[in-house]
């Protein structure tokens, strides 16, 4: 029997043995596969034993490597056979029976793989007249080195299943009280008291307790109290709670509740938006709720998109307002528009309107801003044909040409296009920007295809003021062909303004000023910008200083992760290269180092 045939029969009695043992497990197939295993495997370790003993020189250090394998395998064997015949030894000596039961599979894998690639090594020299001991222990170390490997993989894996821990090490940090609720803070005038219901030791109450004791120290009307649900159930019955975990606002007999958990590892995320929740609870709390109109009706952009309209929502922004205690209707011919603005409206809003308003209606918003209404317009390339008709009493006019920057702009589509895409940190001090102002440039506002807000000369005598918020950077241009190039000596590089706030005189003495801001872009305002921090502020601030709550202007914390956003070429990208690139790099450098390692030999005199 030659050695191959002999290492087969001894694979094979393997093969039987685990089908024996671990598929049949009992009955007479077990009895036959098993005993059928075990004779082949002392059959063929008797064999190599005797082919050992009867080799010669090289052959003879060939066959006492694989008479070793075949040892360690069967020495494995016998493990599982003391192991399965001895039932109570998992009871009496737990530690080593899970010990023989990662032993015994570590020994066979060791056995079996070097011996396979001992036997290839081996078949490659069998007509060779003198056996090359060296290349046979490189297959038997290489076979060792993959058996190592799969052993490993093997045990970290099983570690893993049965050892079913969570580690969280994404970036963590309890969000800071803001500039807005701590200027919220400051502005009580009735005690507001913040209950935290937490157990004993609570990780999550120590965090809550950090940001609500730096609120109190903006104001002594701040009071802050932790208590046990389990052992206060009478206070917690009072206000509502059930269970731990749980931080309940209260000025008066108003009560607003947010759920933290008590475990660290669920409040996290609560944890990281703790300023916004907190901010949006006090809003609800200590101001009157108003009411916001969205003009409909004119090709708006709408909260739900329709099938026809494939422009972004503003469903962001609506739940940007509904945050800061504001109700959103909206508001059309078919609303009462065409006839008048309801009494009850804080302030309308028009976000990319794209077909004209009715005369009547153009009226309405007229006569609702000059008797100390609010209006919001945001206007772009698809601005209707009366733009003009309702920017001219707010002494405004729109821009004829999208705006472009070729030097710093948004990629999107890694097209010429993207220059549309315009970036800018240059705001103003006015209110309606506080947040963005006071960024220090760590924030921009982002706009596509925005168009100039420019003033009218003269300036109408109703208005007291308007002042640019908003202006773009120096090297932006208004792209008057629409080829996103900048043409020398016919187009114009300036600041162009993009957002204008307007306030107008009073129509009655002591009644609040008429206030409209204008911007040049919808999608600023839409849920594709909107994300973006930067836009995110000029939307809540401007509807701050709209409303008259300028004096809560400002930034609000979160330590939320910010999502990686890929383009679908960008992700094409990282699959070919991931499935493509990375295995060519590491077979190229593979390819190198053996080639170089075959010339070092070749030029010290040995064979490669």
């Amino acid at each position: 029997m030659s050695g191959a045939m002999c290492s087969a029969l001894f694979a094979l009695g393997c093969a039987a043995l685990f089908v024996g043992e671990r598929v049949l497990g009992a009955g007479a197939g077990r009895v036959g596969f098993s005993g059928a295993g075990a004779l082949m495997v002392a059959c063929s370790l008797a064999w190599r034993s005797v082919r050992w003993a009867r080799a010669e020189g090289e052959r003879r250090r060939v066959e006492r490597a694989a008479l070793v394998l075949f040892m360690l395998g069967a020495l494995g064997l016998g493990l599982y056979a003391v192991r399965a015949a001895v039932p109570a030894l998992a009871e009496d000596w737990p530690r080593l029976s899970v010990g023989l039961a990662v032993l015994w599979p570590t020994l066979v894998l060791a056995s079996l793989v070097p011996l396979l690639l001992v036997e290839l090594s081996a078949a490659s020299m069998a007509r060779a007249p003198v056996v090359e001991a060296g290349r046979v222990m490189a297959a038997l170390r290489a076979g060792l080195g993959m058996a190592s490997v799969l052993v490993t993989c093997s045990s970290v894996l099983y570690v893993a299943s049965t050892r079913d821990a969570v580690a969280d090490f994404s970036y963590f940090r309890t969000a800071r009280p803001g500039e807005s609720t701590r200027k919220l803070v400051r502005a009580l005038n009735e005690p507001v008291e913040a209950t935290l219901f937490f157990p004993p030791a609570s990780e999550v109450a120590e965090q809550a307790r950090l940001y609500f004791d730096a609120l109190a120290a903006e104001s002594p009307l701040i009071r802050v109290g932790v208590v046990d649900q389990a052992v206060e159930p009478r206070r917690a019955r009072a206000l509502d709670v059930l269970t731990n975990g749980v931080v309940v606002l209260q000025r008066g007999e108003r009560r607003e509740r947010l759920q933290l958990g008590t475990e660290l590892t669920q409040a996290r995320g609560g944890l990281r938006a703790l300023d916004r929740e907190v901010h949006r609870r006090l809003v609800a709390l200590t101001r009157a709720r108003r009411t916001v109109y969205f003009t409909s009706g004119h090709g708006e952009r709408t909260e739900r998109p329709s099938a026809e309209d494939a422009r972004a929502g503003v469903r962001g922004l609506v739940e940007l307002f509904r945050a800061e205690n504001h109700d959103v209707r909206t508001l059309g011919a078919g609303d009462g528009l065409a006839t008048d603005v309801p009494e009850d409206a804080a302030a309308v809003v028009a976000v990319g309107p794209s077909r004209p308003f009715l005369p009547e209606e153009r009226a309405a918003l007229q006569r609702y801003f000059s008797r100390g209404g609010r209006l919001w317009l945001a206007l772009d390339t698809d601005a209707p044909e009366d733009a003009g008709d309702v920017l001219a009493p707010l002494g405004l006019k729109l821009g004829v040409h999208a705006l472009a920057n070729d030097v710093v702009f948004l990629r999107r589509t890694l097209q010429v296009s993207d220059r549309a895409n315009i970036g800018t940190q240059s705001f103003s001090s006015h209110p309606a920007v506080a947040a963005l102002a006071r960024a220090n440039g760590r924030d921009a506002l982002v706009l596509s295809e925005a168009r100039a807000v420019e003033e009218l000369r003269p300036r109408p005598a109703t208005l007291q003021s308007v002042e640019v918020t908003v202006r773009a950077l120096p090297d932006t241009f208004a792209d008057t062909d629409g080829d996103f190039t900048f043409d020398t000596g016919v187009e114009e590089r300036r600041p162009w303004p993009l957002v204008v706030a307007v306030q107008g005189a009073p129509a009655v003495k002591g009644a609040p000023p008429p206030r409209a801001l204008v911007l040049g872009d919808a999608d600023a305002l839409a849920d594709v910008l909107l994300p973006n921090r930067g836009n995110a502020y000029l939307a809540l601030d401007g509807m701050r200083w709209l409303v008259g709550n300028e004096d809560i202007a400002g930034a609000v914390e979160s330590e939320e992760d910010v999502p990686l956003l890929h383009s679908r070429a960008e992700d094409r990208g990282w699959f070919y290269g991931s499935v493509f690139l990375a295995p060519a790099l590491v077979l190229g450098a593979g390819v190198w180092m053996t080639r170089r390692r075959g010339r070092s030999r070749r030029t010290q005199g040995r064979p490669p």
